[in-house]
């Protein structure tokens, strides 16, 4: 089923939840909405709901306008970080609730949420009272009971804050493979950038109730569109540009003292800073280009496992440099190495 987003608005007292949210997810796609808290993902996905209304704007499942539709009609299963059960009942009748209310025959009822309880380890609580539960476990009977009614959209708002590492990383996974096996659409609301990396097929990244950039985990890694998005990614170094201007096949920006030569294409709106990931540099102890060579301090190292982490400095100009790790080619603190930045790994960054 695919989902369509057309000019979105929705305001909370004033406030902008969420502003001209123009969004496509494709039927069977694990879509991820991402960002820091505040940002209008909830917002967004209780409208996917159908829990708020709109002020402007339409929301599509497929060719269908669903947008004054109740949430009982739309065939929606969700998450809530809250997990909203119902305490009274047991591990069993929550999940089997939403089956009941679609008059899912007795036996056709007791396989699925046997099923649905194996696949985030409950089946053995299956008649404890969710009040009796952990916070965690909890959180698995909500998963349960979204996954068991077997929905056309499923709505997904953090739902493994609450697992611990191992149970988050195995549940995630295992809520991929079933989202692959039903093609069911989802959309996946998280601020966890490692998890929606690891799990979805596109990502909108959304700051301040619009969404800035959409894509692959792949290419919002290798090619984030502006500083905001760089910089809540991470896992990259950040340069202020003072000036840049187009030269030869490329263009050379200001850096502080230095000037560095790239070749990727700037984009429209005036650029802010460049981005260069740490596995993308050198290091060595003599300079390999007169092009995009720093000389620059050893600041500190860190070891990581297969890789060394090594901070250099120059003046007010700080880079982390990933590399793999070899005893023979840590360079020591307060040495000087020359670091070589590739012109191609240059991101410019817009405002």
């Amino acid at each position: 089923m695919r989902i369509i987003l057309r000019d979105l608005s929705y305001r909370y007292n004033g406030e902008a939840g969420v502003t001209n949210l123009n969004l496509q997810v494709e039927s069977g796609e694990l879509f991820g909405l991402l960002g820091p808290s505040g940002c209008g993902k909830t917002t967004t996905l209780r409208l996917l709901a159908g829990f708020i209304q709109p002020e402007h704007g339409h929301v599509f499942f497929g060719d269908e306008d669903i947008t004054g539709k109740r949430p009982e009609q739309r065939n929606v299963g969700m998450v809530f970080q809250s997990y909203a059960l119902f305490p009274h009942m047991t591990v069993h009748e929550n999940v089997e609730f939403g089956l009941l209310a679609r008059g899912v025959p007795k036996k056709e009822r007791g396989r699925r949420v046997r099923n649905a309880l194996e696949l985030v380890q409950l089946a053995p609580m299956e008649r404890r009272s969710v009040a009796d539960l952990s916070g965690g476990q909890q959180q698995r009977v909500a998963v349960a009971r979204a996954l068991v009614i077997e929905p056309t959209v499923l709505l997904l708002d953090e739902p493994l804050s609450n697992l611990d590492a191992r149970l988050r990383e195995e549940t995630g996974q295992e809520l991929r493979a079933l989202q692959r096996r039903l093609g069911i659409t989802t959309v996946y609301v998280t601020h966890d950038r490692a998890e929606a990396f690891a799990l979805c097929d596109r990502i909108g990244i959304m700051q301040h109730g619009r969404l800035i950039q959409v894509g692959a985990p792949q290419d919002l890694f290798a090619s984030p569109g502006s500083l905001a998005v760089a910089q809540f990614i991470g896992h990259t170094n950040i340069l202020p540009v003072e000036h840049i201007q187009e030269a030869g096949n490329g263009w050379t920006a200001q850096t502080g003292p230095h000037t560095l030569f790239g070749t990727r294409t700037l984009p429209q709106e005036p650029t802010a800073a460049l981005a260069v990931r740490p596995h993308e540099m050198t290091l060595d102890t003599t300079p390999i280009s007169s092009k995009n060579t720093l000389l620059m301090r050893v600041s500190g190292r860190r070891f990581l496992g297969a890789d060394m982490e090594i901070s250099v400095q120059d003046g007010n100009l700080r880079l982390k440099i990933l590399q793999r790790f070899s005893q023979s080619r840590v360079p020591e603190e307060d040495s000087q190495v020359y670091v070589h930045i590739p012109p191609e790994a240059l991101i410019p960054l817009a405002r």
